[in-house]
């Protein structure tokens, strides 16, 4: 009965929202590199820029990393609410803006019922970074990613921070269907006689004023030209 009554609330917040709520950031475009004995992930910063369409504010505040063996990440769906409840997702990594917004989210009383105590950790002001290198894998085991942007949520308006969706479908067929912010990976060993030469040569411009020094990472060899 407790459930139901909850529910019902849950159902006319909604109406007298008139069905509007402020949607989670844009979804970020995720690339993942297969390696031996790891996974390299790395994404762009398209959901930085988030502009919420009802709040009038820029609300992105960081990104978390999903790993599991089921495409439905059910391995890592083991954060429970105050009646033990499981209703969130253990992240592999998170990084968020360096601001002052930290630690967990804190709702007003009413969201909080409506939550049955479930939070939102909003990070530790890590820094943001767009790359990130998963070396506790097996070769020849398959990885399911997930790369989530999410904002900060809204105590005064009772907005509980949002985070996008994570969708990664098996067909009958064994095909698989990933979202532009999920990957699937199989790590493996590389090639016998298979060498990269990592010697990278920078050279600068005619109309080059700046003193500083370049280095410079491969992410994705992939990615790399005129190296047959």
């Amino acid at each position: 009965q407790t459930d139901l009554i909850k529910n019902k609330e849950t159902v006319q917040n909604i109406y007298d929202q008139d069905y509007r709520f402020p949607p989670p950031p844009t979804k970020p475009s995720l690339t993942a590199v297969s390696g031996d004995r790891k996974v390299t992930l790395y994404w762009d910063r398209r959901a930085e820029q988030n502009m919420d369409p009802i709040l009038k504010k820029l609300d992105f505040q960081g990104y978390k990393i999903y790993k599991a063996t089921d495409p439905n990440f059910n391995d890592v769906r083991n954060v429970t609410n105050a009646d033990g409840v499981v209703e969130g997702y253990q992240p592999l990594a998170q990084y968020d803006l360096d601001d002052d917004i930290t630690g967990y989210f804190y709702p007003n009383e009413e969201l909080f019922q409506d939550a049955q105590g479930f939070t939102y950790n909003l990070g530790s002001n890590t820094g943001l970074v767009h790359q990130y290198v998963d070396e506790d894998v097996l070769n020849g085991r398959t990885y399911y990613y997930a790369l989530v942007a999410y904002d900060t949520g809204d105590t005064t308006n009772g907005l509980f921070p949002a985070e996008n969706s994570k969708f990664i479908q098996i067909l009958p067929s064994g095909e698989v269907i990933t979202d532009q912010n999920t990957a699937v990976v199989i790590p493996s060993s590389f090639a016998a006689g298979y060498a990269l030469d990592t010697t990278i040569v920078v050279e600068a411009g005619n109309n080059t004023v700046a003193t500083g020094s370049i280095s410079v990472t491969i992410v994705d060899e992939t990615q790399l030209k005129g190296h047959e």
